[in-house]
């Protein structure tokens, strides 16, 4: 089964089916679909250990803040955070 709404389409839909086997045995279904506006979901991630022995550090916003410690690695120095955002995300998808 495909779904393709029209381009500028927002709303739910219902597509009711049924299958049926050689013998005449049959089964319905419905599938309920709601096509949203423009989603961007930006999630917010944390390091791995970047919480721990934070002392409890909070943003202004009260999220918690990672260990400045975990960006730098000790062996070489190579600073593994990127200094600016690495992605990049669209104004529209249509």
């Amino acid at each position: 089964m495909f779904f393709t709404p029209n381009q500028r389409f927002i709303g739910p839909v219902d597509i009711v089916y049924s299958i049926c086997d050689n013998q005449n045995f049959c089964v319905s279904g419905t599938v309920h679909i709601l096509v949203v506006d423009h989603m961007l979901i930006r999630a917010r991630v944390y390091l791995e250990g970047a919480l721990m022995e934070n002392g409890d550090a909070r943003s202004s916003t009260n999220r918690p803040l990672m260990r400045d410690n975990l960006r730098v690695s000790p062996y070489t120095g190579l600073n593994y955070i990127p200094v600016r955002d690495p992605y990049s995300y669209a104004k529209h998808l249509w």
